[in-house]
């Protein structure tokens, strides 16, 4: 089921390669299929293309969602994960 999701969030980041939302999503899903490499840079991508966009006030970043983001579980231990935050 994951792995179908990865799929689809592939084609949605080629079709729609400057949307944060779609590489977002599509870290949630590697990170839940354990494929932390990819989930890591592809947060990566989604926090520096949302950093290129005016947030709106009041707005929670997709960096800090992802802490509480349940999908995120299994690499927010991880260094690289954590120096992500650090460097928010």
């Amino acid at each position: 089921r994951y792995t179908d999701m990865e799929k689809a969030l592939l084609r949605l980041v080629e079709r729609k390669p400057k949307d944060p939302a779609a590489w977002y999503d599509l870290a949630a899903t590697q990170a839940l299929l354990q494929k932390n490499s990819e989930a890591l840079a592809n947060l990566r991508q989604s926090v520096e293309l949302e950093q290129q966009r005016p947030l709106p006030t009041g707005s929670e970043t997709l960096l800090s969602r992802s802490q509480k983001d349940p999908r995120f579980h299994g690499i927010r231990r991880l260094p690289e994960y954590r120096q992500l935050i650090a460097g928010q």
